[in-house]
């Protein structure tokens, strides 16, 4: 279990910086008729930091395989490690053999829904890489990752059809143990080829959101510029902490010279959307102040974005006077308390308030 919680968290923040993009490469500026040049199209180019994609497939393909990608990864650090850790929660994960860790049957529950939805975006990203006569390090990482990626999506549909409507009691848990020794057996190697893939992934979608944040600037959007910059700020802070191991409970044990510096640019980005926030004319000039049945998505972000800034601010005044996180903010739940978790927890519902900010 602590093996399948440390791969959690460490792909926590990959699909972070995948976020920032992914809303706006959904579809090819054609296939949206958004004009070239506005916002939505900056990150809608194809295979940035690929050139075998661009060489063997037409624009269109090549921003499907990257979203299939992309898709895949979210998935990953979504569905799949949801449906694992509930599993593992039910199920004695340092045994052989099937073994429940509760007494209460109601607990034996893995919830995974339309399984086959996302075997279909794992099928075609494995034929659209595999056709390609030149395949980058991305395509064949995936491609060595698709036979366990495949095996997990179909072994965890199996388990959410058979504890869905309680079969397990129907047969006294015969088909577990066949489920359970297909999952064990599929773990080890999903998790090594599902790490190679997600690290080249990241190295391409980096790339990719690096030229499209130079393309922002350079057409003009000052604020969608910084918006970003002040997630990606964020996400440095966030990597940071992962990389020196910090959480709630040892956060006296971080190392602030190589904290400080990241926060002290996160805030200098609040601070310039805090003042965008003043200027109406420029939001809606970009397209960023707008109302969708009664609600500010504009003022969603930012709140979003203080209550990110508040947690890591608290923390890091807590470390500074060599005091401990407070137990009762550690334990509340939700942006905006003192503690790590809050701090991850504002970023992620920074990113979503920022999709969906764009996504109107």
């Amino acid at each position: 279990m602590k093996g399948i919680r440390k791969w959690i968290t460490a792909f926590a923040a990959i699909v972070i910086a995948l976020s920032l993009t992914a809303c706006q490469g959904d579809a090819s500026a054609d296939d949206r008729n958004v004009p070239t040049g506005s916002p939505e199209s900056v990150s809608a180019q194809p295979s940035v930091g690929s050139e075998s994609q661009t060489a063997e497939l037409n624009e269109r393909d090549a921003q499907k395989l990257y979203n299939n990608y992309i898709e895949i990864n979210n998935h990953m650090v979504g569905e799949i490690n949801d449906a694992l850790t509930q599993y593992f929660s039910n199920v004695n994960i340092e045994s052989g053999e099937f073994e429940l860790v509760k007494e209460n049957i109601n607990n034996y529950f893995c919830y995974y829904p339309h399984s086959a939805k996302y075997l279909g975006y794992a099928q075609e990203a494995y034929e659209a890489a595999s056709s390609k006569s030149e395949k980058d390090a991305l395509d064949q990482a995936y491609l060595n990752f698709y036979p366990s990626l495949q095996k997990m999506i179909t072994i965890l549909g199996e388990i959410h059809a058979y504890t869905k409507d309680d079969g397990f009691l129907e047969d006294d848990y015969a088909k577990s143990q066949e489920q359970h020794t297909a999952l064990m057996g599929v773990l080890e190697e999903y998790f090594m080829y599902g790490e190679e893939f997600m690290e080249e992934l990241n190295t391409v979608a980096s790339q990719r959101e690096k030229e499209a944040l130079e393309q922002m600037k350079a057409e003009g959007y000052e604020v969608l510029y910084t918006l970003n910059m002040a997630m990606l700020s964020a996400e440095d802070i966030y990597n940071e902490l992962y990389r020196q191991g910090i959480g709630n409970e040892n956060v006296l044990d971080m190392d602030l010279t190589l904290i400080q510096p990241l926060y002290d640019e996160f805030t200098s980005y609040v601070d310039q959307v805090l003042q965008y926030d003043q200027d109406k004319d420029k939001l809606k000039q970009e397209g960023l102040y707008m109302s969708v049945d009664g609600m500010r998505n504009w003022g969603f972000f930012v709140t979003a974005l203080q209550n990110t800034h508040k947690s890591i601010t608290v923390v890091l005044e807590k470390v500074q006077a060599g005091e401990p996180l407070d137990m009762i903010a550690i334990r509340m739940s939700g942006s905006g308390n003192g503690s790590v978790s809050s701090f991850a927890e504002g970023l992620s519902e920074t990113i979503d308030c920022y999709n969906n900010l764009l996504a109107y």
